[in-house]
């Protein structure tokens, strides 16, 4: 657990030091870039985010990846940016290519259209079009690169379950359920979260804070320093996403619902993060914008009344907007208190700032000023204390005495060649996750996407009153509070807390070597109508109707075998035969094309047998038997890296023209 804090510690650090990168980027002078870094790291998002490891780790390189976008058109040295671009956007696919792949390339869309346009009158249409060749070059190189992580998910795309829910399961490509797209949003009355904390929805968090709004809007209304164009695809970004994560309530649903890829994010409050970056972004530019006025206004020795005004009609818009804020969501009294201290330093630091125009006061002092001020709001409003351990669900549902009850089956099973099922009250997913850290097989893991077929035919829904999941290597039954009736086959064997532990002998073996044949089944159910009597401990082996088995005796049973299970880990097993007859060796393992079978070293055909399992046919003799699963993309996503790395070698080695 320790080492997961760590880091989910490093990629916040990296998220900051990205972030103070891409402000560098938009011409953003270093105090106020450092500032608005520390503000992106600190912010209530990625408190939020924290918990989500993987989520965290890959939005962490989004402002890495903006900022080589952004000098990829703006004509910096191709040689150095294009590679920035390309590390960053393997690093976030790699960690998680979904709703952060599909929010970079929503991002680079939105930057490429504005830089076009801001760019019409200045650049010629060649220049303009080498430098989105580049940008595309870059994407290119780095979906080479980062294909291992994402191309054999797309080609099993179509027989994946991408979303299990409150609604029917979503397969492969098909579009979600427009209700099912609305999960999360931002209800109206929750508006006022920009600049109030308060508990909003599930994925993310709207929380600014009176000062980096104040900021934001400083930097929309003035004549800014930084890169122009830049500002203003952040400031669509900012709105856009902000509106986006309201769903239905503002209609961007509507929109975003047809928008390709955008639309396979069902969570509208996912949009948050980005709202969050740009937001800070724009106080970043907000901060710079104020001091260089200031600077001017000493330069010229007279205060700038235009300036003043501005600061103060900000500063009281803003103050207005927390209290009715704080109205509207009827915070406590300790978050009002809270409001009513950053709404004070925030009116007194608009104050001495118009002050400090005619006073010999440092323009730094000013700026360390306001970036304190910033931070102290961020720092008092969210809560970066690890929630005490007895609040946790492991606790409060009583999965202690649950990891008890697994830990009870580990000691029995030290081979982990058997499954164990849960019933009754217990959550069987995170059971299931308990059970793995023990390296225990049930079966209710699960994660989204995961292959249809395998998640229909595998998953344990719901009670049985056949002997199914004992076919499928079910030795153990963990209930709580069952009210059904447990199969005569289970022996009760103790009780851990509220937890009962039960056993059969008549289950099948994790391998197994038959030369015989119980049968021949037209579908599943058929193969589980025939397994009723049966006895499964010595193996089964039942054929599909359209498989045989070539020269194998299937009348006589022979016991004269030797199995050894030389190593075995997730995707390899290697098992030493020694038989007398021919026969069938089989294993508990779920039927995929990806395994691939060697006996002696040469490939030999893979059998799928027993509804869904994996098998062999031996010849009589001494065979080492070898499966590994290794699906065919897996090979191509390789070979797609290799071609990845040559490109990009080729890019350090180029001289680029500019136009």
């Amino acid at each position: 657990m320790r080492s997961m804090h760590i880091i989910v510690l490093i990629h916040i650090f990296i998220f900051g030091v990205n972030s103070y990168i891409l402000m560098r980027s938009g011409n953003i002078s270093r105090p106020a870039s450092v500032i608005g870094a520390a503000l992106v790291a600190l912010s209530a998002n990625s408190a939020d985010y924290s918990m989500w490891i993987n989520t965290i780790a890959a939005y962490s390189w989004v402002p890495l990846y903006l900022a080589g976008v952004t000098r990829i058109l703006n004509g910096s040295s191709p040689r150095v940016w294009i590679p920035v671009a390309v590390a960053a956007l393997v690093f976030l696919t790699l960690a998680s290519p979904a709703q952060p792949l599909i929010h970079a390339v929503f991002l680079t869309t939105i930057l490429s259209i504005v830089w076009w346009w801001w760019n019409g009158g200045r650049l010629q249409s060649r220049i303009k079009a080498n430098h989105l060749l580049r940008l595309a070059l870059a994407a290119l190189v780095a979906a080479l690169l980062a294909a291992p992580g994402y191309v054999p998910t797309m080609l099993e795309y179509p027989q994946m379950t991408r979303w299990l829910g409150a609604f029917p399961p979503i397969q492969g490509y098909t579009r979600i359920p427009f209700e099912a797209f609305l999960c999360d949003q931002v209800s109206l009355r929750d508006a006022g979260g920009v600049l109030v904390p308060a508990k909003g929805p599930a994925v993310g968090s709207m929380f600014l804070g009176p000062v980096i709004v104040f900021f934001a809007l400083f930097a929309v209304f003035s004549r800014t320093k930084s890169s122009k164009w830049m500002t203003i695809a952040m400031f669509i970004i900012c709105v856009y996403s902000l509106l986006s994560s309201f769903g239905a309530n503002l209609g961007l649903a509507y929109i975003n619902y047809y928008i390709p890829l955008v639309n396979k994010i069902r969570e509208p409050s996912r949009f948050l993060v980005l709202f969050q970056l740009a937001a800070t972004y724009l106080a970043a530019v907000g901060l710079d914008t104020l001091v260089r006025d200031i600077k001017l206004c000493k330069m010229r020795k007279e205060p700038d009344g235009r300036f003043a005004c501005k600061v103060m009609l900000l500063a009281t818009s803003t103050v207005a907007l927390t209290f009715l804020s704080v109205l509207t969501l009827r915070s406590g009294k300790l978050n009002l208190l809270n409001q009513v201290g950053s709404n004070l330093m925030l009116m007194a630091l608009a104050v001495f700032s118009i002050s400090s125009q005619a006073k010999k006061v440092p323009v730094c002092i000013i700026q360390i000023l306001w970036g304190a001020a910033a931070l102290v709001v961020v720092i008092i409003s969210i809560n970066w204390t690890p929630p005490l351990i007895s609040s946790s669900l492991y606790v409060q549902k009583d999965f202690v005495s649950l990891k008890e009850a697994i830990s009870r089956i580990a000691e029995r099973d030290k081979d982990r060649f058997y499954r164990v099922i849960f019933e009754g009250e217990i959550d069987k997913q995170k059971a299931a996750m308990l059970a793995s850290f023990y390296n225990m097989r049930t079966l209710n893991a699960y994660f989204n996407p995961a292959p249809t077929r395998q998640f229909e035919e595998l998953y344990h829904h719901e009670p049985r009153n056949d002997n199914y999941l004992q076919a499928l290597g079910s030795r153990y039954l963990v209930t709580k509070k069952y009210s059904g009736t447990v199969d005569k086959g289970f022996n009760h064997i103790e009780k851990v807390g509220e937890y009962d532990l039960y056993e059969t002998e008549n289950v099948s073996p994790y391998v197994s070597f038959v030369n015989r044949s119980d049968g021949h089944y037209s579908s599943l159910a058929d193969f589980v109508s025939k397994l009723a009597g049966k006895d499964l401990s010595q193996g089964i082996l039942f054929l599909p109707d359209q498989q045989g088995i070539k020269n194998s005796d299937t009348r006589q049973v022979s016991k004269e075998k030797i199995i050894s299970i030389e190593k075995r880990s997730n995707n390899y097993i290697r098992i030493d035969v020694s038989n007398t007859q021919s026969g069938v060796l089989v294993i508990n393992e779920f039927f995929a094309k990806p395994w691939l079978v060697r006996v002696n070293g040469s490939p030999e055909n893979l059998l799928e047998v027993n509804g869904n399992q994996i098998g062999v046919q031996l010849k009589e003799g001494v065979h080492i038997v070898e499966f590994n699963y290794w699906p065919k993309a897996l090979t191509w996503s390789f070979y797609a890296t290799l071609v990845g790395f040559l490109a990009l070698i080729g890019i350090l080695s180029v001289k680029f023209r500019l136009y």
